[in-house]
């Protein structure tokens, strides 16, 4: 009976080894196993970090590109839109000019015609004064 007692705390002894051994192996592994990502990851890293960096530089040149675009865009929207009023006013203004250019220049005949036509009444009236006289 002693015996088969001994055999069995033996054979307790040596599942409670081959456990601790098993746990021991699987946390070797595991730590190798995250050394390993670990590494990958920092590799990877310094390749992501020069990748990230292209990336940027290659989004700053396009930005660039389309704010210059939608600058460009928007520039001549507003040339346009000053252009058309200045040549509104210039266009109010040559109008307002030539009309009064042209009242003007009526103004100025129908002076003329006036003062030819009292020069006539008054030569009219200086021959029928003379005629008064004379008779």
């Amino acid at each position: 009976a002693r015996q088969k007692e001994k055999e069995k705390e033996k054979a307790k002894e040596k599942r409670k080894k081959k456990k601790r051994k098993r746990k021991r192996k699987r946390k070797k592994e595991k730590g190798k196993k995250e050394r390993k990502e670990r590494k990958k990851e920092r590799k990877k890293g310094g390749k992501q970090e020069s990748r990230k960096e292209g990336n940027k530089q290659t989004n700053k040149r396009t930005n660039e590109r389309t704010n210059e675009r939608t600058n460009e865009r928007t520039n001549e929207r507003t040339n346009e839109r000053t252009n058309e009023r200045t040549n509104k006013q210039t266009n109010k203004q040559t109008s307002q000019q030539a009309s009064k250019q042209a009242s003007k220049q009526t103004n100025k005949q129908t002076n003329k015609q006036t003062k030819q036509g009292r020069k006539q009444a008054r030569k009219e009236g200086k021959k029928e004064e003379r005629k008064g006289l004379l008779y």
